[in-house]
């Protein structure tokens, strides 16, 4: 994983570029927790060789179980 911070105020901009087979979710994650971040957004640019998509259901509250696939 690469990281550079290319903005310090009025809110910080970190780009982070992930390794090739490296696990989205949990690179990020380790980010945010080694820096304290409490709340952050992500902008994603780029590909992944496999992704799974879900959705809320309102109705139900819930995510629902299969996602598809």
């Amino acid at each position: 994983m690469e990281r550079q911070r290319v903005q310090a105020s009025p809110a910080a901009v970190r780009v982070v570029v992930l390794d090739p087979g490296e696990e989205a979710v949990a690179a990020l994650t380790d980010f945010a927790r080694a820096r304290s971040l409490r709340a952050s957004r992500v902008t994603a640019v780029g590909a992944f060789s496999r992704a799974m998509a879900g959705w809320f259901d309102r109705e139900a509250k819930d995510y629902p179980a299969d996602t598809g696939g």
